[in-house]
């Protein structure tokens, strides 16, 4: 069953470097910073204040944004990517509808439980200030090929960057994603050890299956078939066989929630940009696996 990270984006497993995920994925361009003008009594006159990030290579406009914004290019941005590890796999990369640039790349494989995990760093930037520099961390259970990223509730799995220039600088950065990386695995086997200790009933899931998922008199017949759907899709996902051992535990829930949030785009995948969008969904929080840990703790 393909996962959302491997619908997305552009294939740079062959690249060796970031040149090589960048070149291979369509983002080896320069952006530049130009006026913004407007026209007044057939005239044009120019916006104070504000800048126009464009494509070189295009003349895409990526972004408006203030006169004090400077630009990172692609290739500096995701540079000290280069300094983090001998083992770090490229997988994905490419730019969303809304301007995210993102590289995927796959760190030292985990087991948790008896179950083998793969981990992912998500590094992000945008020409537009929508999204800052940074590595989001993303542990995926191999057997049903969820995503985690929401087991971090109140736990940042996000390592902000501030871009520094220099050999020794980028050094740094890449020390510092690697410790935050060391920092979220070590939480999310934590985090895994709590939550199959922690007692959630089936009965418990089914009220949060109606919680989350209602049904009421109030609602039209479309409305309400859209909702029983996605009431199948989460029992569905409770009661297959991967979770058997885990029902009846915090963690059999999340396991359910998980595969909802990570095969969104199998059941729903019909609307514009929704594979852009439910990973990004994924990256800044799992929506039904959120709400679960707010219901249950």
């Amino acid at each position: 069953m393909p996962t959302i990270f491997e619908n997305i984006g552009n294939n740079v497993e062959d690249a060796i470097d970031v040149n090589d995920v960048l070149r291979l994925a369509g983002l080896d361009f320069k952006v530049n910073a130009e006026n913004c003008y407007y026209m007044y009594d057939g005239q044009p006159e120019l916006v104070p204040g504000v800048l126009a990030n464009v494509r070189e290579d295009t003349g895409e406009i990526l972004g408006v944004v203030s006169n004090r914004y400077r630009i990172l290019q692609n290739e500096d941005a995701f540079d000290f990517v280069n300094y983090i590890s001998d083992d770090i796999k490229f997988k994905k990369a490419g730019m969303t509808y809304n301007g995210m640039i993102y590289i995927i790349a796959e760190m030292e494989p985990k087991n948790y439980l008896g179950e083998d995990y793969r981990n992912y760093v998500v590094f992000r930037n945008s020409h537009n200030g929508k999204y800052p520099l940074q590595a989001t961390i993303s542990p995926m259970r191999v057997v049903c090929e969820n995503q985690f990223n929401s087991i971090f509730r109140k736990v940042d799995n996000n390592v902000y960057i501030k871009h520094l220039s220099g050999f020794e600088s980028k050094l740094k950065m890449a020390k510092q994603v690697l410790k935050g990386y060391a920092k979220t695995i070590s939480e999310l086997e934590n985090r895994l050890n709590k939550y199959v200790m922690m007692p959630f009933t089936q009965e418990q899931f089914s009220m949060f299956v109606d919680y989350v998922f209602p049904i009421t008199d109030e609602m039209s017949e479309i409305v309400a078939d859209k909702q029983d759907e996605k009431r199948n899709i989460l029992n569905y996902a409770y009661k297959y066989d991967d979770n058997q051992n885990y029902k009846g535990t915090l963690l059999g829930a999340i396991n359910a929630t998980t595969y909802y949030d990570s095969h969104f785009i199998e059941f729903f995948g019909r609307r514009t940009n929704i594979i852009e969008k439910s990973f990004i969904k994924i990256l800044d929080g799992m929506q039904l696996t959120n709400k679960l840990l707010e219901y249950a703790t």
